[in-house]
Order: C-alpha cells, then structure tokens, then sequence
C-alpha cells in the first residue's frame, strides 16, 4: 500500500486529535517503523489496519468510523495534491466514473507495483451506482473518500453503502442526486 495513505492518515490524526495522541497511536498499534512513512513507500495495509486499530481503541470510535472520516479528509488531499486529475472532471459523477478508467490507471503507470482496489461505476436514475472491490478491507475508507469528493464539487447527493461482504472488502455505493 503507497505510503502517501499512511503519512497521510498521520496527518489527519494530528489534525483530528494531537501530536500527543499519534504518538499513542503508533506505540500502540506496533508498527515494526515506529510511524516513519514515506509517501512513495509500500507498507503492507496492516500497518494501516493497525494504526487505525490503536486510534479506536484510544478514543472509543469505531474503527469503521475513523476510516470514514479519514476518507473524507484524504479527498481533500487528493484535490490539493493531485489537482491536475481532480480537476479535469467537472463534477463528483465524472470523477467517481473516472476512477477505475483514469484515476487507477495513472497511478499503476506511475507506481507499476500498485494494487488499487477495482471500482466500476454505472449510471441509474437520478445517479450511479459504484461498485468497490479490494484485498483490502478499505470500504469505508472508499465511503469517506465518495463523501468528500460529493462535498468538494458542492454536488447534493445522498450515498447510500451496502457492504457486500462481512470483511470490508467489497461495497456497492448507491450515490442519488438530491434536487436542487
């Protein structure tokens, strides 16, 4: 898994909570790293599976939750980080439909070792539908990004998730415009 997820996830737990509460954090989850990500690194995703474990157990959230939130977070990253591909679509449809064409495939070429999970899209009425397919148990991380990307290009929509299995590693999002 590309390092940038996990300095970024870091970040946001510094924003969210503290310096204090990171270093928590990383001691307790038991990172063979002691936290020391880079952005163009692979780490394995249990690591990350971990740090979040660690962020759940100190504050009580749920851990389905704090990925959530952090999703959120990480789509305003990427549209600051990556503005040259956030900014071709000129909407949260157009991107969502652009991930698994476009977004995936520029980050294999970019980083051949890459394993993004597969995201397909399909039009419905008054929407589409996303299906999310990973080896990772990332589907509420996948829910927070959707959310944030809606919020960024002020789309009013509703998004509804159906896990489609126990283990978060697949999920059919339901994404409905709210009319105006």
């Amino acid at each position: 898994m590309k390092g940038l997820v996990f300095s970024e996830m870091l970040a946001w737990a510094e924003d969210a909570y503290s310096p204090a509460m990171v270093d928590q954090m990383i001691v307790q989850s038991g990172v063979p790293n002691d936290g020391a990500y880079t952005s163009v690194g692979n780490y394995p995703h249990g690591e990350a599976l971990a740090l979040f474990g660690a962020l759940a157990e100190l504050t009580g959230e749920p851990l389905g939750d704090l990925a959530r939130v952090y999703g959120y977070w990480l789509a305003g990253r990427f549209v600051t980080l990556y503005p040259e591909l956030v900014g071709v679509y000129p909407d949260a449809e157009s991107l969502l439909a652009g991930v698994g064409p476009h977004i995936h495939e520029e980050v294999t070429q970019l980083y051949p070792e890459a394993q993004p999970p597969q995201v397909h899209s399909s039009p419905i009425a008054g929407g589409m539908q996303l299906d999310y397919a990973s080896h990772r148990p990332f589907a509420p991380l996948a829910h927070g990004l959707i959310e944030g990307f809606v919020a960024h290009f002020g789309n009013h929509h509703t998004i509804a998730r159906e896990d489609l299995d126990t283990s978060g590693k697949s999920a059919r999002f339901t994404i409905s415009q709210i009319p105006a």
